[in-house]
């Protein structure tokens, strides 16, 4: 998606959070081009919209998991952690999309919950 730079695809991403309203989002790698916050970075009112279409889903319930990317590596400090809903990990590990029972909650940031139900992924 690249938000912050000229050729952002911000529009396509509003159109889709707009569209439904998963119980688990996954945002996968280069959301936010951290790149562009050093030169021409261009931050437009549709970005805006889209971190607070995602804040609402957050705010409504939605597990978001996001992915760094080369592009947003400034949020590795982060990762991983866990702020309410808001999971950041630097990878995610997919061995299969075949249900496995789980006894408890996986650790926040372990992606072990990764579902078979995959929902939305961005």
């Amino acid at each position: 998606m690249h938000l912050g730079c000229g050729f952002s695809r911000a529009q396509d991403l509003f159109d889709f959070v707009g569209r439904v309203e998963p119980e688990r989002l996954y945002l996968v790698g280069d959301i936010i081009d951290g790149w562009k916050v050093k030169r021409n970075f261009v931050w437009t009112d549709t970005a805006s919209f889209v971190v607070r279409r995602i804040l609402g889903m957050l705010k409504r319930g939605t597990r978001v998991r996001y992915v760094t990317g080369n592009h947003d590596e400034f949020l590795r400090a982060f990762s991983p952690h866990v702020f309410g809903q808001l999971h950041v990990a630097e990878h995610v590990g997919l061995h299969s999309f075949q249900p496995r029972p789980q006894a408890e909650e996986p650790e926040p940031g372990s992606w072990a919950e990764m579902p078979a139900d995959l929902t939305a992924v961005v």
